[in-house]
């Protein structure tokens, strides 16, 4: 459901949903919060000085004083406190925080994260710190798990998004059943959350590019190469273009039988043009 940032936030729920378990080594900072009290510490974001709350009537395009890009859904409130947004779903017992900052790494854009969202240090200790592979334009991605209690019955998670030398952190303080009803909403501000600057590439309205016997070849043997590393007895291939028949070419082992694996075969391939 939220698509490209799936396995960020699966890993993030993983570390949350665990949290029963046997602590695990973080690989996060050093300096962690106070202990978990065992009951829930979290629920309406008390207003603050300066602060405006915009109610959205429907999903709308938002960006950060930095230039994240984002999607608000229609119903929430959006908070705004200095450079600090906060959305904040109708049930009013879960916040995204979304807070900008040039600091020097991501443990502290974390840290400057959370002093702006609570005013202090994360409540919360810090259960488990990952990177993740960089995508959708950002260079660096580092997700943080923290340890909730059982009462709280909440998720809660931190994304640092590096761009340049910018940092954008969405502070994820997620009661667990708003989280199942409003799972489809959250999708929507995850699935284009994006850094400034960055357009998604799409192919829309774009020729396709028209293959020739270099492509050709190289598709021929690629698919060949493939049929021998996974020791497939035999691959037909046909490709069409413009709705002919572009090339034929048939991939196959010396024997039509499957030999054993430990059994060294002879293989071929003839990669052929349609007669006219």
């Amino acid at each position: 459901m939220l698509r490209r940032l799936t396995p960020i936030l699966c890993a993030a729920a993983l570390a949350s949903a665990c949290h029963h378990d046997a602590p695990a080594k973080s690989t996060g900072p050093t300096e962690i919060a106070t202990p978990v009290p065992d009951e829930p510490v979290r629920g309406p974001l008390p207003s603050v000085p300066a602060e405006s709350i915009e109610k959205l009537t429907a999903d709308t395009p938002r960006t950060t004083p930095l230039g994240t890009a984002f999607v608000a859904p229609g119903g929430w409130n959006l908070r705004t406190r200095g450079d600090t947004i906060v959305l904040e779903p109708p049930e009013g017992d879960s916040h995204l925080a979304f807070v900008d900052s040039k600091a020097k790494d991501a443990d502290a854009a974390v840290a400057a994260a959370w002093q702006a969202y609570l005013g202090k240090p994360s409540p919360w200790a810090i259960k488990l710190a990952t990177d993740q592979p960089a995508r959708e334009g950002w260079d660096q991605i580092r997700v943080y798990g923290y340890e909730t209690s059982e009462n709280e019955k909440r998720n809660v998670f931190a994304l640092a998004m590096r761009k340049a030398e910018a940092w954008t952190v969405v502070i994820v303080d997620l009661a667990n059943a708003t989280g199942e009803k409003r799972g489809g909403q959250l999708g929507v501000v995850f699935d284009r959350l994006r850094p400034s600057g960055y357009d998604r590439e799409s192919f829309a309205g774009k020729p396709a590019a028209k293959l020739d016997a270099a492509h050709v070849k190289t598709l021929v043997d690629f698919v060949d190469q493939a049929r021998k590393d996974l020791e497939i007895p035999g691959v037909a291939i046909g490709l069409i273009q413009d709705g002919k028949v572009l090339s034929r070419a048939a991939s196959a082992c010396a024997s039509s039988a499957s030999p054993p694996r430990s059994t060294p075969t002879r293989c071929s391939s003839s990669p052929r043009t349609p007669r006219r």
